[in-house]
């Protein structure tokens, strides 16, 4: 494989094939738990207005953004419970609280308050793991896919990788759930390590 880092054997989709087989996969046959873990201190996500203002130093409206969209996360969060779907999601935080974290952690707290099952681990859980290099962004659908999506240097989205692969779906399933029952609530890490960083202006 010519992508560096990658660390899951398959085919590079870019990103809109990545989406596309994603939302087929999540939505068609899937029941149970479903994973998502999240390494990176720096994604770049410019088609978001609300990420965007926060680059800009605009928090108050930054923040405005992401309390509009509270409802329709709601109604996701209802609509995965509907069709039996269930999502547990492990998100590294190291220290000093990076800028995009400050903003990422702000909108995740409006998940997990919605329903969203969101944890959070710091560096020295996964600095056994890493000897050889940073762990990969990886999101697992039930007992069936596993996808490593794919980054360059900058945090921008290149793609993803899938298996179907038992044996790495059920290993990087297990690493995940180990990580998240070390985890702590979302909620109370927010409180007391993030929402006091953040600029009110």
């Amino acid at each position: 494989m010519s992508e560096p880092g990658v660390q899951i054997a398959g085919g590079m989709m870019l990103p809109d094939e990545y989406f596309d087989d994603f939302r087929r996969e999540f939505w068609t046959d899937n029941r149970g738990v479903s994973w998502k873990f999240e390494r990176r201190q720096e994604f770049v996500e410019p088609e978001d207005e609300s990420w965007a203002a926060s680059r800009r130093g605009q928090w108050h409206e930054s923040l405005r953004i992401l309390e509009s969209r509270r409802k329709s996360i709601a109604d996701y969060e209802r609509r995965m419970a509907r069709n039996g779907i269930e999502v547990r999601r492990v998100r590294v935080v190291e220290k000093p609280v990076s800028a995009y974290l400050l903003w990422e952690l702000s909108s995740l707290d409006i998940r997990h308050r919605c329903g969203g099952k969101i944890r959070v681990v710091d560096g020295s859980h996964v600095a056994p793991f890493e000897r050889d290099g940073p762990l990969p962004e990886l999101f697992l659908i039930g007992d069936k896919v596993v996808y490593q999506v794919v980054y360059d240097e900058s945090g921008t989205l290149q793609g993803a990788v899938k298996s179907t692969e038992v044996d790495a779906v059920r290993h990087w399933t297990a690493f995940v759930r180990h990580l998240y029952d070390l985890g702590e609530e979302l909620d109370s890490y927010f409180e007391r390590e993030v929402a006091g960083l953040i600029p009110h202006c």
